[in-house]
């Protein structure tokens, strides 16, 4: 998986802020592109969230999002925000 790291600097940066940022970049990349998984560090959430279990140091999210497809983690500001898109 292609890991994409971004960092905002001089706004306050929320959940649909970062995501739009995202896919931008991911639709860049693939104009067909999907989302598959997300994790929002600073609300402790992520999508999907019925995976709740841990696949060595890698989160049930994370893990989902690997294995149905995802092609591309954009990480925003260390992780903060961390999207994955096919």
């Amino acid at each position: 998986m292609k890991e994409i790291f971004v960092t905002v600097d001089g706004m306050a940066l929320d959940f649909d802020t970062a995501r739009d940022i995202a896919r931008t970049l991911a639709l860049k990349m693939n104009p067909h592109t999907d989302e598959m998984a997300w994790f929002n560090r600073r609300a402790n959430q992520f999508s999907p969230s019925g995976i709740m279990c841990r696949f060595g140091d890698t989160p049930g999210w994370e893990q989902y999002g690997k294995t149905h497809g995802g092609q591309r983690k954009i990480s925003v500001n260390s992780g903060e925000y961390v999207f994955i898109f096919t």
